[in-house]
């Protein structure tokens, strides 16, 4: 969390206004204002690397100029694989060029395949991220039982992007800290072969899960239940966001109460069920919620109150695919 915040903390101060990224003195070298030296990464995870591309995409939506990524040779290989593998480089406007990473590098090697990154603003967008979805779908198996499931998957996915389209930027949302929102939502995702699992992770930089409570009609309630069973007195903390967003989870639990809205969470958690192994994890605001569950164990939930904030959410879904008959 910490390296998430420093990065965006270095991006997010560059506007059109304060003239790029690149200050260009009369007199010396020109210095950069702004980058992050990813040269001290070792690993970086799916969900990590979407959170670093959607806040360089944002830097570059604001400042109109693409952020500087330096000294690529010196990125570690990892990080920068999977960066790569993303569309880090393509969305953000980059071209990464010569690399140690690429002597060895197949995005499709047989044994997993890849969504690079695709970003939207609204729902209208998402027959592209069904289409791709689709096609890692197909990619992992033929068998009856998967393709019975794509349909599922898709409605899942959809409509939790559809209550990200519609309800994460609210027209009384204000970024936190001084990060401006450009109102989009990044999603990729992948497909294992090995494992036959597929996993999509889903991130928006809006007003989160917990933020967005009070605007539902069900909100007093919420607070008078989790006040009951925690025996709080004050909801407002931040260690109150990990009940808020296992609450949000429950069928039902709709922003505006219109029927077959507000599902698109608890559908993901219970074709985990459906399937038998699976996890769900999602960051929000302060809070943290995981459900898991195998064929060898019982499903179990995890909530914890996050080390420090997130801006916006975060949801990565892995789902176990049934085995070819």
């Amino acid at each position: 969390m910490k390296l998430l915040h420093k990065i965006k903390s270095g991006l997010w101060r560059v506007t059109p206004q304060t003239g790029g990224w690149v200050n260009r003195k009369k007199r010396g070298l020109p210095r950069i204002k702004a980058y992050f030296d990813f040269s001290t990464i070792d690993r970086l995870s799916t969900a990590a690397a979407l959170i670093i591309t959607s806040d360089y995409d944002r830097a570059k939506r604001i400042s109109g100029i693409v952020p500087p990524a330096i000294d690529l040779e010196n990125w570690g290989d990892d990080a920068f694989k999977v960066l790569y593998e993303i569309g880090f480089f393509e969305l953000i406007g980059h071209v990464p060029g010569s690399h140690p990473a690429l002597r060895y590098h197949d995005i499709d090697d047989g044994r997993f395949r890849l969504m690079q990154i695709m970003s939207g603003k609204n729902s209208n967008e998402l027959g592209n991220v069904a289409e791709g979805i689709s096609g890692l779908i197909d990619y992992l198996g033929s068998s009856h039982a998967v393709q019975d499931l794509s349909v599922e998957i898709n409605g899942a996915v959809g409509e939790a992007m559809i209550n990200v389209a519609k309800h994460a930027y609210p027209g009384d949302f204000r970024a936190s800290r001084g990060f401006r929102a450009v109102g989009r939502w990044w999603v990729t995702a992948r497909a294992d072969r090995d494992n036959n699992t597929l996993t999509l992770v889903i991130y928006d930089q809006g007003a989160t899960i917990p933020g967005t409570l009070p605007h539902r009609v069900w909100y007093n309630d919420i607070i008078l239940e989790i006040k009951r069973t925690l025996g709080k007195s004050d909801a407002s903390s931040a260690f109150m966001d990990p009940e808020f967003i296992a609450h949000s989870m429950k069928r039902g639990k709709t922003q505006t109460l219109e029927p077959g809205r507000g599902e698109g969470l608890p559908q993901m958690q219970e074709l985990i069920d459906f399937c038998g192994t699976g996890c769900l994890r999602i960051l929000s605001r302060s809070g943290a919620y995981i459900y898991e569950r195998s064929h060898q164990r019982e499903p179990s939930v995890t909530k914890y109150k996050l080390p420090m904030p997130l801006e916006g959410t975060l949801v990565e879904w892995e789902l176990k695919l049934p085995e070819a008959a």
